[in-house]
């Protein structure tokens, strides 16, 4: 299917109007396809806060740990206090300089630190359904209060956001959120029985027992809303309503390309039988940040978001190794990152909750589609329109297509080489190592969509110009 477009904006730069009448839609097609990511959109789109209740009834016996949720990682780092000192976790060097020099190392930690930017309300209106909570308790605070971690805390307590999260449940009714409690900085076991008795106050009937299959159907008859993982072990097992720690996939890299291939070894290594994460988070060192003193996480994350956007698109849920369940990320807002999570639920065809590798080449990268889609709606090619009755997919090797779109030329006369040279396109893909190509035709408003769907996922050199747009249309 077409991608369709998402929050993002098309970019000014694809400018396919202009020439129109002496371009050819090959060349429209290879300027939009070859063109830079779409620009990073900084708002919250607000039409994923209800996603999972818009799930096909086909979804709602599948664990959720067989879904794509979106998630955020290190949720609540939006609040991070700048006159907070340094958390004990921290290495004796980091508080020293801070210590010293808190005018220059105080920013550089809250520049590093902070990964979100939405509310964790804003986060869950924009369909996040993952929230990783590092909960802390500081040094020396005689109140029982905790407050969220990294590097620095919060303005915000633990027990307030919880208040929140309640309230935008009662409000989303069908959504069901999993929430994480890790790292537990200076947590004694006092104050753990202080917070899972608030996690039980709160909740109360919308946390979900562990014993229980977490499907949205078992989930919404029950009024289940909150699966709580958490992170010590013993207070695991005396209490039902938790979860046991959800595994991270943690790269700790500081280039996309290292992250990426992590997450591939991580995935052949084979995924746990539960919830897990896939951390697509980059993480910088003391080397890389010396090196880009003028840098920040929020400039090193957006950089990588268009290599990540096109991981993430390749990726399928489902309970077989090589499938994903949760992907966290970095300031979630930008470059539709929660809706491309989301879109992965619709390569589930149960009961085969994960597609073949086979079929998993076969994927497409739905930001390009929808570029190839705008380029040829700028265009009045009625030699585009369908040319017969041909319904579904349709094999090239046959030539029943090509030969009606020359007769559909010929009826218009348009030039066979302004047409789409189904023989030159079909020739370099089909038999080759046994592997065939299939073209899925979409008609819409008189002009047809190709698709086309072939087990070969990697492009050769030397291919002719048509042979590498419609590779791009099929590229994941």
């Amino acid at each position: 299917m077409l991608g369709e477009p998402g929050c993002a904006s098309l970019p000014e730069e694809l400018r396919w109007k202009q020439n129109r009448s002496t371009e050819t839609p090959y060349k429209v097609l290879e300027q939009a396809l070859m063109e830079g990511p779409l620009q990073t959109s900084v708002h919250v789109c607000h039409e994923n806060s209800q996603w999972m209740s818009r799930l096909p009834e086909k979804l709602w016996d599948i664990p959720l740990y067989n879904l794509a949720l979106p998630g955020s990682h290190d949720t609540m780092t939006y609040c991070l206090d700048k006159n907070s000192a340094v958390s004990g976790n921290e290495s004796k060097l980091v508080k020293f300089l801070n210590k010293c020099i808190p005018c220059i190392v105080h920013p550089i930690i809250m520049k590093w630190s902070t990964t979100q930017v939405l509310t964790v309300v804003e986060q869950l209106e924009a369909g996040v359904r993952y929230l990783d909570f590092r909960i802390a308790h500081k040094a020396n605070d005689p109140s029982m209060n905790l407050y969220f971690v990294h590097m620095v805390y919060t303005t915000v307590t633990v027990q307030d956001i919880l208040w929140e999260v309640l309230r935008w449940l009662e409000t989303h009714p069908q959504e069901v959120v999993v929430l994480a409690c890790r790292n537990f900085d200076g947590l004694t076991k006092k104050l753990h029985c202080h917070l899972i008795a608030c996690i039980k106050e709160i909740f109360q009937c919308k946390l979900c027992p562990r014993n229980v299959v977490p499907t949205l159907r078992t989930l919404w008859q029950r009024g289940h809303q909150l699966i709580v993982s958490y992170e010590e072990d013993v207070e695991v097992v005396e209490h039902c309503e938790l979860w046991p720690a959800i595994p991270y996939w943690w790269g700790n890299k500081t280039a996309t390309r290292a992250l990426i291939h992590y997450l591939e070894h991580m995935k052949q290594m084979g995924r746990p039988e539960k919830f897990f994460v896939a951390g697509i988070n980059l993480t910088e060192n003391l080397r890389y940040i010396l090196v880009h003193p003028f840098g920040s996480l929020k400039k090193m994350t957006l950089r990588s978001l268009p290599c990540l956007k096109i991981w993430i698109k390749k990726q399928y849920p489902g309970p077989n190794k090589e499938c994903i369940n949760i992907i966290a990320g970095d300031f979630i807002q930008n470059d539709d990152f929660v809706k491309d999570v989301i879109d992965l639920n619709t390569k589930i065809n149960p009961p085969l909750a994960c597609q073949s590798k086979g079929l998993e080449q076969t994927a497409f990268h739905s930001q390009l589609l929808w570029k190839a889609e705008k380029a040829l709606s700028a265009f009045n090619v009625s030699w585009f329109k369908h040319p017969g009755s041909h319904k579904g997919p349709v094999n090239l090797n046959q030539g029943c297509f090509k030969d009606s779109v020359k007769k559909q030329n010929k009826k218009n006369n348009q030039p066979q080489k302004s047409a789409l040279n189904t023989t030159r396109v079909s020739r370099p893909f089909h038999r080759k190592e046994g592997r065939q190509t299939w073209l899925k035709s979409l008609e819409h408003d008189g002009i047809i969509y190709l698709e086309v769907l072939r087990s070969c996922s990697r492009w050769q050199p030397g291919k002719s110009q048509e042979q590498v747009i419609l590779f791009y249309l099929k590229y994941e």
